[in-house]
């Protein structure tokens, strides 16, 4: 059953007197009352200190050379010969933009890796290292004084790893300094890359840009297309999260919700569109369906194109939504395809290419366990040990590697809900509980892991990062009962948008108030979101919220105000201040929060003609895309080059025109 849902659009008039009064609200809002008490301060320019140009701006002493690669940029300084050669850079203070005065900390770092292994044999402990100095050049002083030092001892386990180098402060400034030395050298022969080189005030760097956008990832979809061999019997096995036939909470007979693409159950499978009918709302747009077709998430070809679109729209990592190793092992022993992990795994191989500069996180959800979707593990204990090996194995597969997303040397997980717990109740995890997992992990495999929670992390909590998800409040959706959602009857009155401009106002505000109790250790990271539609996955069968009428409300679905729902939840980014901030999501098209391009027919009809598409066409298709990369612009201060989305687009499609190595979805 298919249901109208154009019925309340007519009410547009209505509702942009609505988004008017909202926006008013917001713009009265001062900037002064949203700015982080303790903005962490900004690093100090250094020329080409990523490599990407000649060494021109750089000392070189013995041999130093550039090649292809690195942690950031497309290239990279490789120390080599003999162990006195060095890189060098001098500054002049009278020339920073920021004075440095007398008491000023200053710390360095840089990204070093080992392309070959090192001969350990016969050699004394710590006779290998990598120094990362700053000195000082100081008045009525000969010699120039350390200001900043660090050393790295590599060791076996380090083979082939990226470590960030971190030189602390070791003295203050002494208030009559007129230059400044940064240097990096190395007390063995082989070769050493170097990469990304920062130097500023105390708690300035932390191996990335200042400014970061991340963006969630869900990698949950099957196409039987893609798979090899034998396929699933049912078709919710062939299209995983594709295909969703299971009713609302609250009406066990309501099938106004189903979405199945598979036209082996019959002819229903596709849309008016001619698109296949995946599990993704057609309530605000008939088009909302992926615009290369309902593909499978292991697909390289598929993910380099995902990675390309966010690199040209000014994303920095993704964030990938992950349910850990047991769980994968346990659907392989059931004889299912484990499409997480398989899809972080080939996701985690594209981002290691050396054109590519997107790094990657992942959101692991401790849930899997206090839920019980593990089996065997009843006892909270259970849990807790499974959800370390969980991060252990992670650990074990991404430290190190060029993609894996670092912050001050340490590997970056945000856990989606960090005080899980399960059905009943009775076990919820804990600060302790965190405490717990961390020191294990670090025991087992001598990672320092940066956790970001999204439940508020208590003061004990080794949890430093807080980036709270939390999409969705009833008084801003477009049906607020359930009946109301079940009839395609917008609930009056009609939302104002004031309502998600309070709603992303509070979670700004409980971000900042953690962050400000210790303000140069925390990461306060703002997630931001272009709206919110669960209904082609009907509510996932659960009661959800409570309605208006006291009942539960079994599908959320935001209103849109006019398009002013993205840019109502990115300005809250700008006012608070934030260094990091993340887009919730990419690609989840069964809640609607995707930034993915759309499918509209038109688009790829012009091109047989050497046409491109018209202006509305290409709105429907790149719309929220081509938002993101404004405002990222905007946040970031600098503009974006690179290949255009449909430069992009068309170079997938034509690759899966003409290759097997791809199929060509629908």
């Amino acid at each position: 059953m298919k249901r109208d849902w154009k019925s309340w659009i007519g009410r547009d008039w209505l509702r942009r007197c609505f988004v008017a009064l909202g926006l008013l609200s917001f713009a009265g809002q001062t900037s002064a009352q949203s700015r982080l008490h303790t903005p962490r301060p900004s690093p100090i320019l250094l020329a080409n200190g990523s490599f990407e140009g000649p060494l021109d701006d750089w000392e070189v002493r013995g041999t130093v050379t550039q090649e292809l690669g690195g942690y950031y940029g497309q290239r990279c300084a490789v120390l080599r010969g003999s162990a006195s050669s060095q890189l060098a850079m001098d500054l002049e203070l009278s020339n920073l933009v920021t004075p440095l005065g007398r008491g000023s900390l200053l710390e360095a770092g840089a990204w070093v890796h080992l392309p070959a292994a090192l001969d350990f044999q016969g050699q004394a402990q710590g006779a290998h290292f990598v120094e990362l100095r700053v000195l000082a050049e100081v008045l009525g002083e000969s010699h120039l004084r350390t200001v900043a030092t660090g050393r790295w001892f590599p060791s076996l386990r380090d083979q082939d790893h990226w470590v960030h180098l971190q030189a602390p402060p070791s003295a203050p400034l002494a208030g009559r300094e007129v230059r400044l030395r940064l240097e990096i050298h190395r007390s063995f022969e082989e070769p050493v890359q170097v990469d990304f080189l920062q130097l500023g005030p105390q708690h300035s760097i932390d191996g990335n840009p200042s400014k970061r956008v991340s963006c969630s990832y869900v990698g949950r979809y099957r196409a039987p297309q893609f798979a090899s061999g034998p396929q699933p019997a049912t078709a919710s096995e062939r299209w995983r999260n594709w295909h969703w036939q299971t009713p609302p909470a609250c009406d066990s007979s309501f099938t106004g919700f189903y979405h199945s693409p598979d036209c082996e159950g019959g002819a229903d499978c596709r849309r008016d569109s001619g698109r296949r009918d995946s599990a993704a709302s057609p309530i605000q747009s008939p088009f909302d369906l992926p615009l290369v077709g309902s593909y499978d998430s292991r697909d390289p070809a598929i993910l380099r194109y995902h990675v390309q679109l966010a690199e040209a729209a000014g994303i920095d990592h993704f964030i990938f939504d992950y349910q850990g190793q047991a769980i994968a092992e346990q659907e392989l022993g059931l004889g299912r395809d484990p499409i997480n992990a398989q899809t972080l795994a080939a996701l985690m191989d594209v981002c290691e290419a050396p054109s590519v500069q997107l790094k990657l996180a992942v959101m692991y959800e401790p849930k899997v366990h206090m839920l019980g979707w593990v089996a065997g593990q009843p006892s909270k204990a259970q849990k807790i040990a499974g959800i370390t090996n969980d991060l252990v194995w992670l650990v074990q597969r991404m430290e190190g590697k060029r993609a894996t997303l670092q912050r001050n040397g340490r590997m970056v997980v945000f856990l989606f809900r960090n005080q899980s717990c399960n059905p009943s109740k009775t076990q919820c995890l804990t600060g302790a509980d965190w405490n717990l997992i961390h020191s294990s992990v670090l025991a087992q495999t001598g990672e320092d892991l940066f956790l970001v929670g999204d439940t508020t992390p208590g003061l004990s909590s080794p949890i430093q990062g807080f980036s709270r998800w939390q999409l969705l409040r009833r008084d801003y959706l477009t049906y607020r009962t359930w009946s109301d959602a079940r009839d395609g009857n917008p609930t009056t009155p009609l939302p104002v948008l004031g309502s998600l401009t309070q709603h992303v106002r509070e979670l700004d505000l409980s971000i900042r108030a953690w962050v400000n109790q210790l303000p140069l250790e925390r990461l306060g990271i703002l997630t931001l979101w272009p709206g919110f539609d669960d209904s082609g996955v009907g509510g996932w069968g659960s009661e959800n919220l409570q309605g208006e009428d006291g009942a539960a409300l079994c599908v959320r679905v935001a209103d849109p105000f006019d398009g002013a729902f993205y840019s109502n939840t990115v300005a809250a980014a700008f006012d608070g201040g934030y260094d990091w901030v993340q887009i919730a999501t990419w690609n989840d098209w069964n809640e609607g929060t995707r930034i993915e391009p759309a499918w509209h027919r038109e688009y790829l009809a012009a091109y047989p003609f050497g046409q491109g598409p018209s202006q509305a066409v290409t709105e429907q298709v790149f719309g929220r895309l081509i938002e993101t990369r404004q405002w990222i612009e905007a946040f970031k201060g600098q503009s974006i080059s690179g290949p255009s989305f449909r430069a992009i687009t068309r170079k997938y499609f034509s690759f899966a025109w003409q290759s097997n190595l791809s199929p060509l979805y629908d």
